[in-house]
């Protein structure tokens, strides 16, 4: 087993003086002002020398070294550097695991055969974190994570520095015992017994240091003979997928916007189905006819795949746009993946949970028996072929079919014929009013039942480039059906927009 410990030393600080260079000279403390009441999250060598630790309280760093420079803590721009770092080491190897900030292991058994001997492998790494971030990184390469680490955060000559496949115990052998993960007690009696250096604590019974130091003992024995078996483990990537369509003619209305969101939808909706995935981030990106661009983002109630869901929030981020030229380029990202787990249900989000249920249940049914399974006496009645939705026809097992073909029995919503019929859209509705002018009672599907009003508000806005003026009531019938119904001031009529089992 062949592993490296990639380490740029004191990364924080490197950061912060790559972005001013003035501080390349002077001593430098990260964590805030040093009047402020918060630790210090890195200091540079010149303040570990005055006796600066991470940790202890920036007035007390300050009274240390006074001549230091105080920087306020950028944690979002140490990540991101990082990130790039990591993404330059993804280039040579496909396990490398995170191991703090600023430092990484990476799983090199077998890639001598792309990159050369260790020497080549190790020099090419500096080189490539030099050529893309312009920061200098130690390398150690050897048969284990304890060794490699160790031999990467030592001073030394040598960069990068190469361990023999069965050399690890005898690098380790003269180093201080301290370097073992061993607890403030255990180091305390080894020094009573006058073990000072690895290589007398390896010489040790495993089964008298598991009995007199606890089990910890036994791993750092391990570690100091040099057979820690522990593997690199790939760490859990950022994953997202994207979708972007580049538009002959610019669009300027929401209608023909949610068109397009459709299409992209469609096609991610099936990757995340495919891949059992939800997501909770929805990034949307549009580009206007005079270059700009503008970029919205919203995190969900909930991780989901329901493309009606998602739909639903682009059109919020379209409208929270306000575009004013037409939009030339969309682009729809799905971020912050996760499987699809089990969750409480809530108590008024019964219709849309069932309809996913329901298209997860028939995405299983025709992956396992075939896309042309029938469904029910209602496939049946349909016709060969084609369907009908809307107005308009669409050819059954198609990607944007599957995401439309369910309609619930009892919905509130109707559809327009240039509108997918998964959209929520507001229906008619009749309403009697009381003196007051609120709903006193709601007549639907031919019949009049009392509603009492729970709660109302009102809505002044611009949704894309149409104003909105509106009256909301919340009701709750005799029945005890909940509804969320609006008065419309421009038309003057009155609309259900959705019904809460």
């Amino acid at each position: 087993m062949r592993i490296a410990y990639v380490l740029a030393p004191f990364f924080v600080v490197a950061v912060e003086r790559q972005r001013n260079p003035d501080l390349a000279q002077k001593p430098v403390v990260v964590g805030g002002r040093h009047y402020e009441r918060k630790p210090v999250f890195a200091a540079s060598p010149a303040c570990l020398k005055m006796g600066v630790k991470t940790g202890m309280s920036l007035r007390q760093a300050h009274y240390l070294c006074p001549e230091a420079v105080f920087l306020p803590t950028d944690q979002e721009r140490y990540e991101s550097v990082f990130e790039e770092l990591l993404a330059v080491l993804d280039s040579f190897s496909p396990a490398v695991e995170r191991d703090g900030l600023g430092a990484a292991y990476l799983d090199c058994e077998g890639l001598d055969l792309l990159f050369g001997k260790d020497e080549q492998l190790g020099q090419k790494i500096v080189d490539a974190v030099k050529e893309n971030l312009g920061l200098a990184v130690r390398v150690a390469i050897g048969p284990t994570r304890f060794v490699v680490k160790t031999a990467a955060r030592l001073p030394r000559e040598s960069n990068p520095t190469i361990i023999p496949p069965y050399g690890g115990s005898r690098f380790l052998q003269n180093l201080s015992v301290d370097l073992l993960p061993l607890s403030d007690f255990s180091r305390q009696r080894l020094q009573t017994l006058g073990i000072r250096t690895i290589g007398q604590f390896a010489k040790l019974p495993s089964l008298e240091l598991m009995e007199q130091f606890g089990a910890d003992a036994c791993t750092a024995h391990k570690m100091a003979s040099g057979k820690d078996e522990q593997k690199v483990l790939c760490r859990k990537k950022t994953a997202t997928l994207e979708r972007s369509l580049a538009l002959e003619r610019s669009i300027e209305t929401l209608g023909e916007f949610s068109s397009i969101a459709q299409k992209l939808l469609a096609y991610l909706v099936d990757q995340l189905r495919g891949d059992y995935l939800a997501c909770e981030l929805v990034t949307l990106y549009v580009e206007l006819d005079d270059g700009t661009g503008k970029e919205a983002s919203m995190w969900l109630r909930e991780p989901t795949s329901s493309a009606g869901d998602l739909l639903c929030a682009l059109q919020q981020m379209a409208a929270r746009l306000r575009c004013e030229n037409g939009i030339a380029l969309v682009k729809v990202s799905l971020s912050a993946l996760g499987a699809e787990a089990s969750k409480q249900m809530g108590l008024f989000d019964g219709q849309r949970r069932r309809r996913a249920h329901l298209e997860r249940a028939i995405d299983e049914i025709q992956e396992r028996f075939g896309s042309d399974m029938h469904h029910g006496d209602t496939e049946r009645r349909r016709g060969a072929g084609y369907e009908h939705h809307g107005g308009t026809e669409t050819r059954r097992g198609t990607r944007l079919e599957r995401s439309r073909r369910l309609q619930p029995a009892r919905s509130p919503y109707t559809c327009r014929a240039d509108t997918p019929d998964w959209v929520p859209l507001s229906t008619k509705l009749t309403v009697i009013t009381g003196k007051d002018g609120k709903p006193a009672f709601v007549i639907r599907r031919g019949r009049k039942e009392r509603a009492r009003v729970c709660n109302n508000w009102r809505v002044e806005d611009g949704w894309w480039k149409e104003n909105v003026s509106r009256e909301y009531y919340r009701l709750i019938t005799a029945s005890g059906t909940i509804m969320v119904v609006y008065f419309e001031r421009d038309d003057q009529g009155w609309y259900l927009e959705k019904i809460v089992d």
